[in-house]
């Protein structure tokens, strides 16, 4: 009976963690809520600042006309990324710079992650035979969808960071 009474316990704790893991909704971003804003005018406007592979970096600017208030951010791909969170991306991204910048004798990985969910890494691999050891950089959109992962050259990271840069003062 004991058994049973656990194996009922484990399969309670499984099924609500399972649940809660597939109804969790995306986190929305101040600018996404301001821009979905019902019963208001407002104005958007949007300039490309680059890309990143195939990933568009665009700042966004909006205002309600009526009342005159503004809410900045930028969309990496279809993530957004709140103004107010721009300057510890940019703090991040400029220690990830410093760090990659030795070798390490274990794998590691270094990892930002955007209140939206999105992670910004960099992993150092150890040689394992015929491979060599070395950085490498990539992108997790929110949620776990490994298959989704952006890989990035060096060049392609220095160019996010510079990216960032530009972002952060046009805000």
């Amino acid at each position: 009976m004991k058994n049973l009474f656990v194996l009922l316990l484990v399969f309670i704790c499984f099924t609500a963690f399972a649940q809660s893991e597939t109804n969790e909704e995306p986190i929305k971003t101040k600018i996404e809520i301001f821009m979905e804003g019902k019963g208001t005018l407002i104005e958007t406007s949007k300039e490309s600042i680059g890309m990143v592979d195939k990933m568009e970096i665009i700042v966004i600017k909006s205002k309600k006309l009526i009342t005159g208030e503004k809410l900045s951010g930028l969309t990496l791909g279809v993530v957004m990324i709140d103004a107010d969170e721009i300057d510890g991306l940019v703090q991040a991204l400029n220690v990830m710079k410093d760090a990659v910048s030795s070798s390490r004798t274990s794998p590691t990985e270094i990892i930002y992650k955007c209140k939206t969910g999105l992670a910004i890494c960099a992993g150092f691999k150890l040689s394992q035979g015929f491979g060599s050891s070395g950085w490498t950089y990539y992108m997790k959109p929110p949620g776990n969808k490994a298959f989704s992962n952006l890989s990035m050259s060096q060049a392609e990271f220095l160019s996010l960071c510079s990216y960032m840069e530009i972002a952060k003062k046009k805000m």
